[in-house]
């Protein structure tokens, strides 16, 4: 199956971020997986607050947003894998490839046909 994973990290130096990227890559790679893509996309100001293991509120996180072929059984075990990691704050998947809306109701919906 298909899933965009977004990933909300502490904001660290770049040694530590890119030795987490590779992680979460080998991680990805040893449960049977694929990543289609991976993008930084920057340090931000999340919507909600968000703190750390010391409780101490985390004013910004760094987003990373992957693009992964998996199985379900093995997408837990990433999820688990890359939860446990010590910066990775919140770990949110989307499910791509399940139909939502009028698609879900009637597959033979094409509301672009003419």
């Amino acid at each position: 199956m298909f899933y965009t994973i977004t990933i909300q990290m502490q904001v660290r130096q770049r040694r530590f971020t890119t030795k987490a990227a590779k992680e979460l890559a080998v991680a990805i790679y040893s449960n049977n997986g694929m990543i289609r893509s991976f993008s930084n996309e920057g340090i931000l100001r999340p919507y909600m607050k968000l703190r750390d293991q010391n409780k101490k509120v985390i004013p910004y996180c760094r987003y990373w947003q992957l693009q992964v072929d998996m199985s379900d059984e093995n997408l837990k075990k990433f999820v688990r894998v890359a939860q446990d990691h010590p910066d990775v704050l919140r770990t949110t998947v989307h499910y791509t490839e399940i139909e939502v809306g009028a698609m879900k109701a009637n597959p033979e919906y094409t509301p672009l046909d003419t």
